[in-house]
């Protein structure tokens, strides 16, 4: 079995060596991007249309009662396991459900992380507007290093922790650490 698969690698080796498999790898890229666009562009008009007959409202709609009654079992229902008359009574006729104030809470906070109105780049760190004053250095990269000195002569190494007064930013750094290298 491990030769006829060595067989196979050896055969495939040859045939990656002949200079027409750039050829046959194009035309067939070519044709991958051709039914890969269409297919997109096709299921992009499928759901336009759905939206606009409100096929897509409907099916929302019932995806959310359906997750609506979904909760109200799990609050309602669960309790009356051991009562298996009053579990079957509450599973047949759900109780319309109620949010907790901390559920509304927890469902308004994670709404607003998808709400990009209130967006503050000040408070992102990886925004544009935090790191457009920083060059383009892996070893700067506006986070807080830990900066590890070590002297040629001397193989102990200092750990300098920064504190959180200091900027994040430490342009200081690169000449530093080089020139301690060295």
């Amino acid at each position: 079995m491990a030769t006829m698969f060595q067989a196979f690698l050896s055969k495939l080796k040859l045939l990656l060596n002949n200079p027409m498999v750039l050829f046959i790898y194009g035309i067939l890229s070519k044709w991958y991007i051709m039914v890969m666009v269409t297919a997109i562009v096709v299921t992009f008009w499928v759901f336009k249309g759905l939206e606009r007959t409100g096929i897509l409202q409907a099916s929302e709609q019932v995806v959310s009662k359906a997750l609506s009654d979904t909760k109200s079992v799990a609050k309602n229902c669960t309790p009356l396991l051991n009562d298996f008359s009053a579990l079957w009574s509450c599973l047949q006729n759900p109780p319309d459900y109620e949010a907790d104030p901390e559920e509304k809470k927890f469902e308004q906070d994670l709404k607003s992380l998808l709400n990009f109105d209130n967006y503050n780049p000040q408070r992102d760190p990886y925004s544009e507007q935090n790191n457009q004053n920083d060059p383009p250095n892996p070893r700067n990269n506006n986070v807080n290093h830990i900066v590890i000195r070590q002297n040629a002569n001397d193989r102990n190494a200092n750990v300098n922790y920064p504190s959180d007064s200091e900027s994040s930013s430490n342009s200081d750094y690169d000449s530093e650490y080089d020139s301690e290298v060295e």
